[in-house]
């Protein structure tokens, strides 16, 4: 058994780690106001013969699993920006599921064929289809919004899994893939947590007086 004085210091050392606890979560997770910005921008660099199906996307806004980066290079430069050549993304990691929560975002990919022909194809995000349809042309920028579905999907675990369809009579060239999503505090699991430290807080305090 502890010496009464050096017993005080512990519970007030308790005592201080438990209030820090508390204010750390109530000015961090406290302001619904706060956003964060994640990405996963991947080089993806793969050529899908035709009638071919890839089955090795993913995206992953927690951890890394893939490119830091990537530079949209070998697009046409036009006056609208339709392909973003030259433009540099990167990841941006880090999504806490348990503490925060998505409200939106978007996919992009880029796709060319080498021989200049029309192609087709289509991609399956976490089994739901987005038909990207016919480009007639050599270079097609695709982007969509994150529906309901895969900002659920998107929030269990930060991970969102795709497949590419090429249903053109040629091959194609599948060059990169970019997953921006916005978050914000989840406020309901961070006022659990907050309670559980001012709930030991105020038990530290009882047993103390």
């Amino acid at each position: 058994m502890l010496p009464a004085y050096l017993e005080n210091e512990s519970q007030n050392m308790k005592l201080k780690t438990l209030f820090s606890i508390a204010i750390g979560f109530a000015c961090v997770y406290g302001v619904q106001a706060t956003t964060y910005k994640f990405a996963d921008a991947d080089s993806i660099g793969v050529d899908i013969k035709a009638g071919e199906i890839w089955k090795l996307g993913k995206f992953d806004i927690v951890n890394s699993d893939g490119t830091e980066s990537f530079k949209v290079e070998g697009y046409p430069d036009d006056d609208t920006d339709q392909y973003h050549n030259g433009v540099t993304y990167t990841s941006k990691l880090g999504f806490d599921p348990l503490l925060m929560k998505i409200i939106k975002g978007n996919i992009s990919f880029w796709f060319q064929d080498a021989n200049k022909d029309a192609f087709t194809i289509s991609v399956d995000l976490n089994e739901m289809l987005f038909d990207v349809g016919t480009a007639h042309g050599t270079y097609v920028y695709q982007t969509t919004s994150l529906d309901m579905d895969l900002i659920v999907d998107l929030q269990e675990d930060g991970i969102i899994t795709y497949s590419v369809d090429n249903k053109s009579a040629s091959g194609i060239t599948f060059d990169y893939a970019l997953l921006s999503a916005t978050a914000v505090p989840d406020t309901a699991s961070s006022m659990i947590l907050l309670g559980s430290a001012l709930s030991g807080f105020a038990m530290l305090r009882r047993k103390r007086s």
